[in-house]
């Protein structure tokens, strides 16, 4: 009978050890992908590294651009920076990529723990397998990496606390250091606020003797929150950074925005199905054990990281991270009353489903579960850095006029030689900018000509991807037009450059004949 159990535990440990193998696999093979540089955040990230190493301080105003320099900027991602621009100093950009990885690899098993802790193995390994993809709805390598990680050691430590697994002193001595050095890092520093505020509003409801606790923290969590560089604006920054910025931000609009702007995106059609299951999974729990106190910390948890992720599409993988403790959480306490046997169908039927979708996510790199999409490795996109080489190899000068995306790529490879029209900071300009200057001299000639009448620009320095109404109608009738000459293309950018004297020898060399460019239905260049 001992030598059948040992058998049994042996069995069981080898088949866990299996599945948590293939998702690991599965979560870093989805983020082993090739860095898309130009329209990415992180040339700016790590030139904001190299000055605060150089300087002291990090850029507290419109640093990089020639139009509204002066304009006030709250960094609150600098910390951010110099991390990224060391990694990338001794590593490069596959050393970026291998620190994305680590850090999702690491928040994914916070999260995984707490699921441990409150359903089994086998309900949270196929759960995790379910929201692996909205997980990884953001590959690129941002900030944001430090916030999800920081999220799940609170959301561990929290779990902890509220089982009574660890002491108030040691959570106070863990969370309010690492609130110091999170608002530093990435904006998202105030979900430590509203996590420890849904487990306080949830101690006070069922009437829990820790709720005292939580109001503590949570002051001690705002008052190092105030060890920025900006001081009562950093900390107030993540409550006004989705104002209206006179321009549509992808990742602050909402999944129906999205959905109806991209209708082949199946991301958002994911996000909702994942989202019904949730709720259908609250009902059936309430079905089997009918109270609500036990699952009012879930219901909390749910309708915040649901709602965020609703209103701005970045809250996404939030919800993903949280979606798979909570709803295993649900199921395993809908279980508990049920017979041996049934729990054992049960497990059986969440292994096979587990292993086939990692199988089907591994054989079938169309699909939509599949990590493969067609870029994976490390580092950089064969030929990224063509254009900028071709700019700078031919000392070609500004002024600049570049479109919003491909800001943070010329920060990187120009300045400070260089200053950009715009960058992918929205903050980082007024409201006017965007509505009075930079979105109609794209969408109308007039205010285009006068633009251009202002600022001179001797360079359009363009990605040619620009998926706004107006980004491919206007580089269209800059090719038409007779003021301006196309001398370098490829898969990401495109460079034009003034008909004048300065720049004649450099037309001379790489005119590109308008008749190299087609105009399809949809506008594309």
């Amino acid at each position: 009978m001992t030598n059948l159990f040992i058998q049994k535990n042996k069995k069981d440990i080898i088949i866990k050890s299996i599945l948590l193998i293939l998702l690991l696999v599965y979560l870093v093979v989805f983020f082993t992908q090739k860095i898309y540089f130009v329209n990415a955040d992180l040339g700016r990230h790590i030139k904001n590294g190299e000055i605060f190493f150089s300087s002291g301080l990090p850029p507290t105003t419109n640093y990089y651009s020639y139009v509204e320099n002066a304009f006030p900027v709250v960094n609150h991602h600098w910390g951010s920076g110099a991390i990224f621009y060391i990694v990338w100093k001794f590593f490069s950009f596959s050393g970026l990529t291998m620190l994305n990885i680590v850090a999702k690899v690491i928040t994914f098993l916070l999260f995984f723990l707490v699921a441990l802790r409150s359903s089994n193995f086998y309900t949270s390994t196929l759960f995790a397998f379910l929201a692996m993809p909205l997980i990884a709805f953001r590959l690129e390598i941002r900030p944001e990496m430090f916030s999800l990680l920081f999220l799940g050691v609170y959301y561990l430590v929290l779990d902890a606390f509220s089982k009574n697994k660890i002491s108030f002193k040691h959570i106070l001595l863990l969370l309010v250091p690492l609130q110091a050095i999170w608002c530093n890092l990435h904006l998202f520093f105030a979900m430590g606020f509203f996590l420890v505020g849904i487990y306080w509003i949830n101690s006070i409801i069922i009437k829990n003797k820790t709720n005292k606790y939580y109001f503590f923290l949570l002051i001690g969590l705002v008052l190092a929150s105030f060890l920025n560089p900006h001081g009562l604006k950093g900390v107030l920054e993540p409550f006004l950074i989705l104002r209206e910025y006179g321009y549509t931000i992808a990742e602050n609009m909402g999944v129906i925005f999205m959905q109806k702007r991209f209708p082949g995106n199946f991301h958002y059609l994911y996000f909702e199905i994942l989202f019904i299951f949730l709720v259908l999974s609250f009902i059936f729990r309430f079905k089997h054990v009918k109270k609500i106190k036990p699952l009012l910390l879930n219901l909390l948890l749910t309708i915040f990281f649901s709602a965020l992720s609703w209103k701005a599409i970045r809250g996404i993988p939030l919800f993903a991270l949280f979606f798979f403790p909570i709803i295993s959480n649900n199921i395993f306490v809908a279980l508990q009353g049920k017979t041996k046997k049934t729990q054992e169908i049960l497990q059986n039927v969440s292994i096979i489903f587990s292993i086939c979708l990692f199988i089907a996510a591994f054989s079938l790199p169309r699909a939509y579960c599949s990590p493969f999409k067609g870029y994976s490795g490390t580092g950089l996109f064969s030929r990224v850095n063509q254009a900028a080489s071709f700019f700078k190899n031919n000392n070609i000068s500004g002024p600049i006029f570049n479109n919003y995306d491909i800001g943070g790529y010329l920060i990187y490879h120009l300045f400070p030689k260089e200053k950009v029209f715009v960058d992918n900071r929205p903050e980082a300009y007024s409201m006017s900018f965007f509505s009075s200057l930079y979105s109609p001299a794209l969408e109308k000639d007039a205010q285009w000509d006068s633009l251009n009448r202002k600022y001179a620009f001797n360079c359009i320095f363009f990605y040619r991807h620009d998926s706004t109404p107006y980004g491919q109608p206007f580089l269209i009738k800059r090719i038409e037009d007779p003021q301006w000459v196309a001398v370098f293309v490829d898969n990401y950018n495109i460079i034009l450059l003034k008909d004048n004297n300065q720049n004649k020898k450099i037309i001379d060399q790489y005119r590109i004949p308008n008749s190299i460019f087609s105009v399809k239905k949809d506008e594309q260049t």
